[in-house]
């Protein structure tokens, strides 16, 4: 799944004058992100692994290099500092904490999206209610705190962008 097409920024944030319409987009929406939460687990699970084998492979080379050396076998705190240190097994360990994050970053978005749902009934029990209804003109929400939230949420964006950095391996 390609993840740069999910925008918190875009799909989070509910037009009170079309409820109808955002109720229709909700499901697909959550689906969305549902689905890319589960595919950067994947890829996250991936990561671990491709973790693990790193660690596997270096610790056989090390042991190999010091048979072949015809030196005693060296200690398990000998081997763990030699493949901890090893630039394969950093840009392996570094790979699979960003996946975990963007994993965790989905998990919340999914979450947001469970509250924008709870948001989309709340303000349909008031529309219902006529809260926003009155001799005067309805009340519109004010474009400056659609913007602010535009705003806090333009961080988040950022984050889910730098993902495509990670390393090919857990492609």
């Amino acid at each position: 799944m390609n993840f740069d097409d999910l925008d918190y920024g875009r799909d989070l944030p509910i037009d009170l004058n079309a409820l109808d319409l955002e109720w229709l987009k909700q499901p697909v929406l959550f689906m969305k992100y549902s689905e890319a939460c589960v595919e950067a687990e994947k890829v996250a699970k991936k990561a671990e692994e491709d973790v693990k084998i790193t660690r596997s492979e270096l610790i056989k080379k090390i042991s190999r290099k010091a048979a072949k050396e015809g030196s005693k076998t060296p200690t398990g705190q000998a081997i763990e500092a030699a493949y901890r240190t090893d630039p394969e097994y950093i840009e392996a360990k570094e790979a699979f904490i960003e996946a975990e994050a963007e994993a965790a970053l989905l998990k919340s978005a999914v979450f947001a999206f469970q509250q924008r749902k709870s948001a989309l009934e709340n303000f349909v029990i008031l529309h219902g209610q006529q809260y926003f209804a009155g001799p005067k003109v309805p009340r519109i929400i004010d474009q400056e705190a659609v913007k602010e939230v535009r705003r806090e949420l333009t961080p988040m964006k950022e984050r889910m962008n730098k993902k495509g950095k990670r390393s090919r391996r857990t492609r």
